[in-house]
This record gives structure tokens, sequence and C-alpha cells, in this order.
């Protein structure tokens, strides 16, 4: 897991990840300071309704979450 690997002071980071953040690993990256998620598009049916969640926890944080088409 990308989020519990991440070294030193991440504050203002942007996070590249390759699938969207369940709500576990999006209360990581918001604690964590990220500034920025960018994840691909398409998230697989049975994640859709956490990823989605989290996708709102996110933002509500203020984490900007960008969708790569």
């Amino acid at each position: 897991n990308a989020r519990e690997n991440a070294v030193g002071d991440v504050g203002g980071c942007t996070m590249h990840i390759t699938l969207a953040p369940c709500t576990v690993c999006a209360s990581g990256l918001i604690q964590a300071g990220f500034a920025r998620i960018v994840v691909p598009a398409g998230i697989p049916a049975r994640w859709l309704e956490d990823c989605t969640l989290a996708r709102e926890m996110l933002l509500e944080a203020g984490v900007s979450y960008y969708v790569i088409p």
C-alpha cells in the first residue's frame, strides 16, 4: 500500500494510484495530508459503493480528486 509506505512529510503532495481508494485508504490519505489524489477511470462494481464514499470523504476534507480517462 503506497500510502503506508510514504516516508517523510507528504503534506501538500500528490498521490498517483492505480485504483480508486477505499474508505480505509482515503482516511489515511487525509490524515497524511495529501493535497491531490489522481486515479484512473473505472471502479470494479464490487467496490463501487465504498470507493464512491471514499471520494466523498476526500472531497469533504479538501483533497482534490482527479480521474484520468
